[in-house]
Protein backbone atom coordinates (compact mmCIF):
# COMPACT_ATOMS: atom_id res chain seq x y z
CA UNK A 1 0.00 0.00 0.00
CA UNK A 2 1.43 2.86 -1.26
CA UNK A 3 1.45 6.18 1.46
CA UNK A 4 0.01 9.57 0.62
CA UNK A 5 2.06 12.01 2.28
CA UNK A 6 -0.13 14.50 3.81
CA UNK A 7 0.89 18.92 2.71
CA UNK A 8 0.22 19.44 6.42
CA UNK A 9 3.06 17.63 7.40
CA UNK A 10 6.64 18.93 8.43
CA UNK A 11 9.33 18.06 8.83
CA UNK A 12 8.41 15.45 11.61
CA UNK A 13 6.51 13.27 9.64
CA UNK A 14 6.07 11.75 12.10
CA UNK A 15 2.97 14.13 13.20
CA UNK A 16 -0.22 13.53 11.41
CA UNK A 17 -2.77 16.11 11.50
CA UNK A 18 -5.86 15.35 10.09
CA UNK A 19 -7.83 18.13 7.45
CA UNK A 20 -10.21 20.45 8.20
CA UNK A 21 -14.01 19.83 6.91
CA UNK A 22 -17.02 22.17 6.53
CA UNK A 23 -20.33 21.71 7.84
CA UNK A 24 -23.40 23.41 6.54
CA UNK A 25 -25.04 25.95 9.03
CA UNK A 26 -28.33 24.23 10.79
CA UNK A 27 -31.75 24.83 9.36
CA UNK A 28 -33.51 26.40 12.69
CA UNK A 29 -31.01 28.74 12.53
CA UNK A 30 -31.27 29.77 9.20
CA UNK A 31 -35.03 30.11 10.04
CA UNK A 32 -34.58 32.01 13.11
CA UNK A 33 -32.89 34.56 10.75
CA UNK A 34 -35.36 34.83 8.48
CA UNK A 35 -38.41 35.41 10.99
CA UNK A 36 -36.36 37.86 12.59
CA UNK A 37 -35.49 40.04 9.48
CA UNK A 38 -40.08 39.57 8.97
CA UNK A 39 -40.40 40.74 12.23
CA UNK A 40 -38.07 43.89 11.83
CA UNK A 41 -39.63 44.73 8.46
CA UNK A 42 -43.48 43.98 9.80
CA UNK A 43 -42.76 46.63 12.77
CA UNK A 44 -41.51 49.29 10.49
CA UNK A 45 -44.42 49.21 8.02
CA UNK A 46 -46.47 49.33 10.81
CA UNK A 47 -44.72 52.10 12.68
CA UNK A 48 -45.27 53.73 9.37
CA UNK A 49 -49.19 53.32 9.23
CA UNK A 50 -49.51 54.04 12.67
CA UNK A 51 -47.67 57.64 12.55
CA UNK A 52 -48.60 58.40 9.45
CA UNK A 53 -51.25 61.75 9.02
CA UNK A 54 -54.90 60.12 7.69
CA UNK A 55 -58.04 62.21 6.50
CA UNK A 56 -60.46 62.64 8.72
CA UNK A 57 -63.79 59.95 9.04
CA UNK A 58 -66.49 61.88 8.01
CA UNK A 59 -69.83 60.11 9.74
CA UNK A 60 -73.19 60.83 7.19
CA UNK A 61 -75.96 62.38 9.52
CA UNK A 62 -78.92 60.30 9.50
CA UNK A 63 -82.30 62.47 9.88
CA UNK A 64 -85.12 60.48 11.16
CA UNK A 65 -87.69 59.84 8.89
CA UNK A 66 -90.56 62.58 9.50
CA UNK A 67 -93.78 62.48 9.43
CA UNK A 68 -95.91 64.54 7.41
CA UNK A 69 -97.83 67.35 8.60
CA UNK A 70 -101.57 67.02 8.81
CA UNK A 71 -103.65 68.66 5.64
CA UNK A 72 -105.27 71.61 7.37
CA UNK A 73 -108.47 72.43 5.51
CA UNK A 74 -109.59 76.18 6.28
CA UNK A 75 -113.21 77.61 5.92
CA UNK A 76 -113.16 79.81 3.28
CA UNK A 77 -117.06 80.96 4.75
CA UNK A 78 -115.65 81.94 7.87
CA UNK A 79 -116.42 85.82 8.24
CA UNK A 80 -119.07 85.63 6.05
CA UNK A 81 -122.97 86.64 6.84
CA UNK A 82 -125.48 84.18 8.01
CA UNK A 83 -129.15 84.17 7.32
CA UNK A 84 -132.39 82.31 8.60
CA UNK A 85 -135.50 82.16 7.56
CA UNK A 86 -137.91 80.36 9.55
CA UNK A 87 -140.78 80.13 6.99
CA UNK A 88 -138.07 78.72 4.47
CA UNK A 89 -136.70 76.47 7.80
CA UNK A 90 -133.60 77.47 6.07
CA UNK A 91 -130.16 79.16 7.51
CA UNK A 92 -127.40 79.76 5.00
CA UNK A 93 -124.02 81.99 4.53
CA UNK A 94 -123.26 84.31 1.94
CA UNK A 95 -119.63 86.93 1.21
CA UNK A 96 -119.16 90.15 2.92
CA UNK A 97 -119.86 91.91 -0.32
CA UNK A 98 -122.93 89.92 -1.45
CA UNK A 99 -126.02 91.31 -0.81
CA UNK A 100 -129.29 89.69 -0.21
CA UNK A 101 -132.87 90.49 -0.74
CA UNK A 102 -136.02 88.84 0.22
CA UNK A 103 -140.04 89.26 -0.39
CA UNK A 104 -143.01 87.86 0.39
CA UNK A 105 -142.25 84.89 -2.77
CA UNK A 106 -138.12 85.18 -3.14
CA UNK A 107 -134.98 85.18 -1.70
CA UNK A 108 -132.24 86.79 -3.67
CA UNK A 109 -128.15 86.44 -3.01
CA UNK A 110 -126.46 88.35 -5.81
CA UNK A 111 -122.73 89.22 -6.08
CA UNK A 112 -121.08 92.78 -6.83
CA UNK A 113 -122.34 94.20 -10.37
CA UNK A 114 -120.70 92.09 -13.63
CA UNK A 115 -118.48 94.57 -15.75
CA UNK A 116 -120.44 93.25 -18.73
CA UNK A 117 -122.66 95.57 -20.10
CA UNK A 118 -126.86 94.28 -20.55
CA UNK A 119 -127.23 97.03 -22.58
CA UNK A 120 -125.17 95.43 -26.22
CA UNK A 121 -127.16 92.12 -25.51
CA UNK A 122 -130.47 92.38 -23.13
CA UNK A 123 -133.79 94.74 -22.58
CA UNK A 124 -132.50 96.26 -19.44
CA UNK A 125 -135.75 97.05 -18.16
CA UNK A 126 -136.62 93.69 -18.07
CA UNK A 127 -133.56 92.23 -17.32
CA UNK A 128 -132.01 95.21 -14.74
CA UNK A 129 -128.17 95.14 -14.15
CA UNK A 130 -126.36 92.27 -14.14
CA UNK A 131 -124.60 90.75 -11.69
CA UNK A 132 -121.75 87.85 -12.05
CA UNK A 133 -123.73 85.35 -9.70
CA UNK A 134 -127.20 85.56 -8.41
CA UNK A 135 -129.24 82.96 -6.79
CA UNK A 136 -132.64 82.83 -6.42
CA UNK A 137 -134.60 80.70 -3.95
CA UNK A 138 -138.31 80.14 -3.90
CA UNK A 139 -140.53 77.77 -1.50
CA UNK A 140 -143.17 75.79 -3.70
CA UNK A 141 -146.23 73.73 -1.56
CA UNK A 142 -146.31 70.16 -3.32
CA UNK A 143 -144.25 66.57 -3.28
CA UNK A 144 -141.18 66.61 -4.78
CA UNK A 145 -142.19 64.36 -7.89
CA UNK A 146 -145.49 66.60 -8.67
CA UNK A 147 -142.91 69.58 -8.90
CA UNK A 148 -140.46 67.58 -10.61
CA UNK A 149 -143.40 66.39 -13.28
CA UNK A 150 -144.50 69.75 -13.58
CA UNK A 151 -141.32 71.53 -14.79
CA UNK A 152 -140.53 68.86 -17.27
CA UNK A 153 -138.48 66.08 -15.83
CA UNK A 154 -137.86 64.44 -19.20
CA UNK A 155 -137.22 67.80 -20.65
CA UNK A 156 -133.98 68.84 -18.59
CA UNK A 157 -132.93 65.76 -17.93
CA UNK A 158 -132.87 65.99 -14.38
CA UNK A 159 -130.58 64.26 -12.24
CA UNK A 160 -131.20 62.59 -8.45
CA UNK A 161 -128.96 64.20 -5.91
CA UNK A 162 -129.09 65.01 -1.95
CA UNK A 163 -128.88 68.41 -0.87
CA UNK A 164 -128.08 69.43 2.73
CA UNK A 165 -129.43 65.87 3.56
CA UNK A 166 -132.52 66.09 1.81
CA UNK A 167 -133.47 64.30 -1.25
CA UNK A 168 -133.35 66.63 -4.76
CA UNK A 169 -132.85 66.98 -8.50
CA UNK A 170 -130.76 69.23 -10.64
CA UNK A 171 -129.74 69.55 -14.34
CA UNK A 172 -127.58 72.36 -15.76
CA UNK A 173 -128.24 74.04 -18.45
CA UNK A 174 -126.56 74.90 -21.76
CA UNK A 175 -124.46 78.76 -22.04
CA UNK A 176 -126.35 79.53 -25.10
CA UNK A 177 -129.54 79.50 -22.73
CA UNK A 178 -131.20 82.91 -20.54
CA UNK A 179 -132.59 79.93 -17.94
CA UNK A 180 -130.89 79.53 -14.98
CA UNK A 181 -127.52 77.96 -15.64
CA UNK A 182 -128.21 75.39 -12.89
CA UNK A 183 -131.20 74.18 -10.90
CA UNK A 184 -131.86 72.72 -7.75
CA UNK A 185 -135.53 71.31 -6.89
CA UNK A 186 -134.63 69.79 -2.83
CA UNK A 187 -137.60 68.27 -0.67
CA UNK A 188 -137.10 70.61 2.57
CA UNK A 189 -139.98 69.03 4.34
CA UNK A 190 -142.50 66.71 3.20
CA UNK A 191 -144.68 68.04 0.58
CA UNK A 192 -142.58 71.61 0.54
CA UNK A 193 -140.01 71.70 -2.21
CA UNK A 194 -136.98 74.77 -2.11
CA UNK A 195 -136.14 76.13 -5.72
CA UNK A 196 -132.96 76.98 -6.31
CA UNK A 197 -132.21 78.75 -9.62
CA UNK A 198 -128.68 80.16 -10.51
CA UNK A 199 -127.74 82.78 -13.15
CA UNK A 200 -123.86 83.48 -13.75
CA UNK A 201 -122.72 86.10 -16.56
CA UNK A 202 -119.42 87.44 -17.70
CA UNK A 203 -118.10 89.00 -20.85
CA UNK A 204 -117.00 87.77 -23.94
CA UNK A 205 -115.06 89.88 -26.33
CA UNK A 206 -117.42 92.62 -27.02
CA UNK A 207 -117.68 92.72 -23.52
CA UNK A 208 -121.82 91.70 -23.80
CA UNK A 209 -123.18 90.00 -20.64
CA UNK A 210 -123.63 86.05 -21.67
CA UNK A 211 -124.29 83.28 -19.55
CA UNK A 212 -120.89 81.64 -18.24
CA UNK A 213 -120.44 77.92 -17.54
CA UNK A 214 -116.36 78.89 -17.24
CA UNK A 215 -116.60 81.57 -14.31
CA UNK A 216 -114.21 79.71 -11.93
CA UNK A 217 -114.47 82.23 -9.25
CA UNK A 218 -118.66 82.43 -9.50
CA UNK A 219 -118.93 78.93 -9.42
CA UNK A 220 -116.54 78.46 -6.71
CA UNK A 221 -118.74 80.95 -4.66
CA UNK A 222 -121.73 79.08 -5.94
CA UNK A 223 -120.80 76.01 -4.46
CA UNK A 224 -119.54 77.14 -1.06
CA UNK A 225 -123.14 79.28 -0.76
CA UNK A 226 -124.80 76.08 -0.97
CA UNK A 227 -122.57 73.86 1.11
CA UNK A 228 -123.93 76.29 3.84
CA UNK A 229 -127.27 75.51 3.49
CA UNK A 230 -128.50 74.05 6.28
CA UNK A 231 -132.40 73.19 6.93
CA UNK A 232 -133.63 73.99 10.70
CA UNK A 233 -135.97 72.48 13.08
CA UNK A 234 -135.79 74.62 16.04
CA UNK A 235 -137.58 72.19 18.73
CA UNK A 236 -139.26 68.82 18.07
CA UNK A 237 -141.82 68.86 16.09
CA UNK A 238 -144.27 66.02 15.81
CA UNK A 239 -146.35 66.51 13.00
CA UNK A 240 -142.89 66.78 11.20
CA UNK A 241 -142.06 63.56 12.61
CA UNK A 242 -145.27 62.14 11.43
CA UNK A 243 -144.73 63.63 8.07
CA UNK A 244 -141.54 61.36 7.90
CA UNK A 245 -142.73 58.28 8.81
CA UNK A 246 -145.18 58.22 6.26
CA UNK A 247 -143.14 59.11 3.87
CA UNK A 248 -140.70 57.12 4.17
CA UNK A 249 -143.13 54.01 4.22
CA UNK A 250 -144.43 55.27 1.23
CA UNK A 251 -141.26 55.27 -0.57
CA UNK A 252 -140.30 51.87 0.88
CA UNK A 253 -144.18 50.77 -0.63
CA UNK A 254 -143.13 52.46 -4.07
CA UNK A 255 -139.47 50.47 -3.92
CA UNK A 256 -137.95 53.70 -4.08
CA UNK A 257 -135.74 52.50 -1.41
CA UNK A 258 -132.41 55.01 -2.49
CA UNK A 259 -134.52 57.63 -1.95
CA UNK A 260 -135.99 56.04 1.16
CA UNK A 261 -132.63 55.47 2.63
CA UNK A 262 -131.64 59.09 3.57
CA UNK A 263 -134.84 59.11 6.08
CA UNK A 264 -133.62 55.57 7.78
CA UNK A 265 -131.46 56.25 11.09
CA UNK A 266 -131.48 52.96 12.41
CA UNK A 267 -129.85 49.75 12.93
CA UNK A 268 -129.11 47.41 9.33
CA UNK A 269 -127.44 44.47 11.52
CA UNK A 270 -130.52 42.50 11.37
CA UNK A 271 -130.84 42.92 7.32
CA UNK A 272 -126.92 42.45 7.30
CA UNK A 273 -127.50 39.10 9.05
CA UNK A 274 -130.77 38.15 6.34
CA UNK A 275 -128.00 38.52 3.61
CA UNK A 276 -124.72 37.45 3.83
CA UNK A 277 -124.12 37.68 0.44
CA UNK A 278 -124.91 41.46 0.43
CA UNK A 279 -121.93 43.71 0.90
CA UNK A 280 -122.89 45.12 4.23
CA UNK A 281 -122.37 48.75 2.98
CA UNK A 282 -124.73 48.55 0.05
CA UNK A 283 -127.68 49.86 2.53
CA UNK A 284 -130.24 50.21 -0.40
CA UNK A 285 -129.75 46.30 -1.33
CA UNK A 286 -130.49 45.56 1.91
CA UNK A 287 -133.18 47.66 2.31
CA UNK A 288 -134.50 46.30 -1.29
CA UNK A 289 -134.04 42.34 -0.08
CA UNK A 290 -135.49 43.45 3.07
CA UNK A 291 -138.58 44.44 1.46
CA UNK A 292 -138.64 42.17 -1.41
CA UNK A 293 -137.36 38.84 0.24
CA UNK A 294 -136.98 38.38 3.75
CA UNK A 295 -140.65 39.63 5.40
CA UNK A 296 -140.85 42.75 6.05
CA UNK A 297 -144.10 44.50 5.39
CA UNK A 298 -142.97 47.94 3.22
CA UNK A 299 -146.58 49.00 3.09
CA UNK A 300 -148.17 51.94 3.50
CA UNK A 301 -149.73 54.30 6.73
CA UNK A 302 -153.17 53.89 6.85
CA UNK A 303 -153.64 55.54 10.13
CA UNK A 304 -151.41 56.84 12.33
CA UNK A 305 -153.63 56.10 16.25
CA UNK A 306 -151.21 57.84 18.87
CA UNK A 307 -148.09 59.64 19.66
CA UNK A 308 -146.01 59.84 22.60
CA UNK A 309 -142.82 61.98 23.42
CA UNK A 310 -140.34 59.80 25.05
CA UNK A 311 -137.70 62.26 25.27
CA UNK A 312 -136.79 66.01 24.00
CA UNK A 313 -135.89 64.23 20.46
CA UNK A 314 -138.18 61.25 19.97
CA UNK A 315 -141.59 60.17 20.23
CA UNK A 316 -142.94 56.50 19.25
CA UNK A 317 -146.15 56.46 17.29
CA UNK A 318 -148.37 53.68 16.69
CA UNK A 319 -149.29 53.19 13.15
CA UNK A 320 -151.92 51.15 10.95
CA UNK A 321 -150.96 50.00 7.68
CA UNK A 322 -152.73 49.83 4.66
CA UNK A 323 -152.84 46.49 3.07
CA UNK A 324 -152.56 46.08 -0.57
CA UNK A 325 -156.55 46.55 -0.82
CA UNK A 326 -156.97 49.50 1.19
CA UNK A 327 -158.02 47.56 4.31
CA UNK A 328 -155.95 47.48 7.86
CA UNK A 329 -153.47 45.41 7.51
CA UNK A 330 -152.53 42.82 10.43
CA UNK A 331 -150.40 39.95 10.74
CA UNK A 332 -151.34 36.90 11.91
CA UNK A 333 -150.74 33.97 14.22
CA UNK A 334 -146.98 32.33 12.93
CA UNK A 335 -145.32 28.47 13.19
CA UNK A 336 -148.30 26.57 14.30
CA UNK A 337 -149.70 28.63 16.77
CA UNK A 338 -153.54 29.61 16.57
CA UNK A 339 -155.49 32.75 16.64
CA UNK A 340 -155.89 33.14 21.27
CA UNK A 341 -151.87 31.44 21.05
CA UNK A 342 -150.62 34.47 19.14
CA UNK A 343 -153.38 36.94 18.38
CA UNK A 344 -153.29 38.83 15.18
CA UNK A 345 -151.82 42.37 15.06
CA UNK A 346 -152.72 45.22 13.47
CA UNK A 347 -150.80 47.80 15.81
CA UNK A 348 -147.40 49.01 15.24
CA UNK A 349 -144.95 51.15 16.84
CA UNK A 350 -141.89 53.24 15.85
CA UNK A 351 -139.61 55.74 17.28
CA UNK A 352 -138.62 58.63 14.58
CA UNK A 353 -135.76 60.78 16.18
CA UNK A 354 -134.65 64.00 15.27
CA UNK A 355 -131.09 64.44 14.74
CA UNK A 356 -129.24 67.80 14.04
CA UNK A 357 -131.95 68.87 11.55
CA UNK A 358 -132.78 65.70 10.43
CA UNK A 359 -135.75 63.42 11.64
CA UNK A 360 -135.32 60.01 10.99
CA UNK A 361 -137.38 56.35 11.38
CA UNK A 362 -135.27 54.35 13.87
CA UNK A 363 -137.19 51.27 13.14
CA UNK A 364 -137.92 49.15 10.26
CA UNK A 365 -141.31 47.88 9.09
CA UNK A 366 -142.77 44.93 11.04
CA UNK A 367 -141.74 41.33 9.79
CA UNK A 368 -143.10 37.97 9.91
CA UNK A 369 -141.86 34.67 8.21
Amino acid sequence: MKQVDSPNQGENSNTFIPAVRKYPVPLFLALSILLLIAFIGGGLLLGKYLYSPKPPIVFEQLNPPTTPSPTITLDETTGWKSYQNASYHLELKYPQNYSLSENSETIIISSPLSKCSPKLTFNVEEYGEMHELQIFLKKRNGSLDKILEEEGSKKYGWEKTVFSGGRGYYFTAGAEMITPLERYLVESRPNEVLDIQIYIFGSDDLGRCIPKLDSVNAMKVEKQILSTFQFIEPQFNPSRAEEILKTFYSLLNEKKYEEALPYYGGDFSVLVGWNPVINPGDKISLLRNGCEENGLHCLRVKTVKKSLAISETESKFVVQLADADGSVFKIGPCCGATEKEMPPRSDFECIVRKVGNKYLVMDLPPYSP
